[in-house]
């Protein structure tokens, strides 16, 4: 039905609500209309009494089994068949009748058959709800007055006007119900846009971050590499230099599909290793098998990355080459890396704040991270030493 509340909406569950309200009262009017339609019964064909007698308190037991089970247009369309035959039953009550009523009291049917607005409200949209308020109103007052022997013009429009009255009270509360239910669902839907959009965002500074880390990291220490006159260097310089190139190919979220073992990670984390320094010792203490989640491994990669790098950037030997090491330790709760060199070392004090390396690359990148940590220790002429922690229960 066009114009229905999709399943999950506030809408939906309010109109799931509204049918077990409708079963309700359709079964308590049932309960006082009852007694009067057994005295009545001789007086319509039995055919129609069991009819009614089936709308009344047959059908809403068999909504009962729906409201969990069925879907909301199909709650609907049900609550529609009840409201068309409330006018059926109304249409076809003189055709029913044996004999006529005396001017009171009235056939039992005509009390009850605002229920069936009551249902055409549940049912929507509004504009048939309120025509079905007309009919109703309408429809007591002439077969009110069509159902009996004298003259009872009076009574007639009587009868109708409550009926009008009383459908218009049903129709109009539930009306009001599914209007604060659909603001409720056009406020849910602004507030779930609003996150999109705040995602979508979040997902382009995140990008900008990346490729504005990614050309320092990667480029810049191509770069670096190749202008050195080591042929040895400059063919690692080579080789990364492609590999630079497919990770900018394939952007940011390329291999992030979910978490890692710490085992496979370590594993990135040696081949990275080796691909920046060949030569560089490595070493793991994995205690636990714990994951890894995409953000962490991103931004631990990275960072140690950025370390090696900026080792082989500016780290100078004492009286020899300079070691390179990486130390990976891992239990049930946490992750520690170490990236080590033993050159000449540095102040720290000395270090301007606004070096990207170190700043941004390294210390600010794993510090985004929740429970991540990182700090550089690096005393003159006695090397550098940069720790990348993390911890899975933060």
């Amino acid at each position: 039905m066009k114009g229905s509340p999709a399943d999950g909406s506030v809408a939906a569950s309010t109109t799931r609500i509204l049918v077990v309200g409708y079963v309700i009262g359709s079964l308590l009017f049932g309960a006082l209309a009852l007694p009067v339609a057994m005295e009545q019964w001789d007086r319509f064909a039995p055919v129609w009494s069991v009819a009614a007698i089936a709308l009344l308190v047959v059908y809403p037991l068999v909504l009962v089994g729906m409201v969990r089970r069925a879907s909301v247009l199909a709650l609907r369309r049900a609550m529609w068949c009840a409201a068309g035959g409330y006018v059926v039953l109304l249409a076809t009550l003189d055709l029913a009748l044996r004999e006529l009523f005396p001017a009171d009291p009235g056939p039992w049917f005509l009390h009850i058959a605002i229920v069936g607005s009551a249902a055409a409200a549940i049912a929507g949209p509004s504009t048939l709800a309120w025509s079905s308020v007309l009919v109703m109103g309408l429809g007591v007052g002439v077969v009110r007055y069509a159902a009996a022997s004298p003259d009872i013009v009076a009574s007639a429009v009587q009868d109708g006007m409550y009926s009008l009255l009383y459908a218009s009270v049903l129709v109009g509360l539930v009306s009001l119900i599914f209007l604060a239910a659909r603001r409720v669902d056009a406020a849910n839907a602004r507030a779930r846009d609003e996150v999109r959009e705040i995602s979508r965002r979040q997902v382009l500074r995140e990008e900008q971050q990346w490729l504005r880390q990614y050309l320092h990291d990667e480029v810049l220490s191509v770069l670096v590499l190749a202008a050195r006159e080591d042929d040895t260097l400059r063919e690692v310089a080579r080789a990364r230099a492609v590999s630079t190139l497919e990770s900018l190919r394939q952007g940011p979220d390329a291999h992030t599909s979910g978490p890692l073992s710490v085992r496979d990670f370590v594993s990135l984390l040696r081949e990275a290793t080796f691909d920046i320094v060949q030569g560089t010792e490595f070493h793991e203490d994995i205690r636990a098998d714990i994951q890894i989640p995409v953000d962490v491994r991103r931004s631990l990669l990275a960072a140690m990355g950025e370390a090696l790098r900026n080792s082989v950037r500016h780290a100078q030997g004492i009286g020899g080459p300079v070691t390179y090491r990486v130390e990976v330790r891992a239990d049930a709760t946490s992750l520690d890396i170490a990236v080590v060199d033993d050159g000449s070392g540095f102040d720290l004090d000395d270090v301007a704040e606004d070096r990207i390396g170190i700043s941004e690359s390294i210390l600010a990148n794993v510090g985004r991270l929740a429970g991540g940590r990182a700090r550089v220790e690096s005393v003159p002429g006695q090397g550098t030493r940069v720790l990348l922690s993390w911890s899975g229960r933060a």
